[in-house]
């Protein structure tokens, strides 16, 4: 694995270099997921003009979409 693991830490989500010791569900804030649903709906609906969005979410959108790319041509 990409991270050491430390003491009695042993690892229950990796993914590509990242390694958690804990749940991931728990680094989620409700705004995060608030951004993440927004990214769905928007996406789902045609990927609409981001200029409606307030600059917070299309900036959430960018990170989403890059994530996205990087995981479709990793695997």
């Amino acid at each position: 694995m990409a991270a050491e693991v430390r003491g009695d830490e042993r690892p229950v989500w990796a993914r590509g270099n990242v390694v958690l010791t804990e749940c991931p569900q728990s680094f989620i804030r409700p705004e995060s997921l608030t951004l993440i649903e927004e990214h769905h709906v928007w996406s789902m609906g045609g990927r609409g003009n981001l200029r409606e969005y307030p600059a917070k979410s299309v900036e959430a959108f960018t990170v989403l979409e890059s994530e996205l790319l990087r995981e479709k041509k990793h695997g």
